[in-house]
């Protein structure tokens, strides 16, 4: 007597088609995630190491989210990732703006999409150091004043000076700055 396999039964309910993407996974979350790194002053070598460290995840964990496009396992997770980042970065930013924007990418605002004000922050920052370093507190000066010499700084530096996207005072501009935070010092004492 020969064995038979069972007939195979068709089943009556339909099977949805198997999800192709991956569980976690939005396109372009990586490259954006790695803006807000760089907003944040995380190095660019040895970046998922770096992640994995201060966010005390496995560096599987740090590659995925720095270069496979998989977000956080919770959006708690990702809140307190975005909260702590944004703690590192000069200006102030919504954290759910930031999410929403590495969640969404083009389909909602770029949360550093204006690069022209962040660049003049960013300037205004390292002029205010040099000023301090020069005995100079850059804030006291005349409003005037201080856009006088944020103009000419800025101006002088120009966009070739743009490697990393911060802006670096060449030794030439130093000079200037410093004879004219000196104008300004002088202005400011003057009744």
């Amino acid at each position: 007597m020969a064995l038979r396999t069972p007939p195979r039964r068709s089943s009556t309910t339909a099977r949805a088609p198997e999800s192709v993407a991956q569980p976690n996974v939005v396109d372009g979350f990586s490259s954006r995630f790695n803006v807000l790194l760089d907003r944040a002053g995380f190095p660019k070598s040895n970046r998922p190491g770096a992640v994995a460290k201060r966010f005390q995840v496995v560096l599987n964990t740090a590659k995925h989210w720095c270069l496979s496009d998989r977000i956080p396992q919770t959006h708690a997770d990702l809140t307190r990732i975005v909260e702590h980042l944004l703690r590192d970065i000069p200006t102030r930013l919504d954290a759910r703006a930031v999410i929403a924007w590495l969640l969404a990418g083009d389909a909602v605002p770029h949360p550093f999409g204006d690069d022209d004000t962040l660049g003049v922050v960013e300037l205004y920052l390292e002029v205010a150091e040099f000023a301090r370093r020069q005995g100079v507190e850059f804030s006291e000066l005349p409003r005037d004043v201080r856009q006088v010499i944020l103009r000419t700084v800025r101006a002088r530096i120009g966009s070739s000076n743009a490697g990393d996207g911060q802006p670096r005072l060449d030794p030439t501009t130093r000079e200037v700055l410093a004879g004219m935070l000196e104008t300004g010092r002088a202005l400011n004492r003057s009744p």
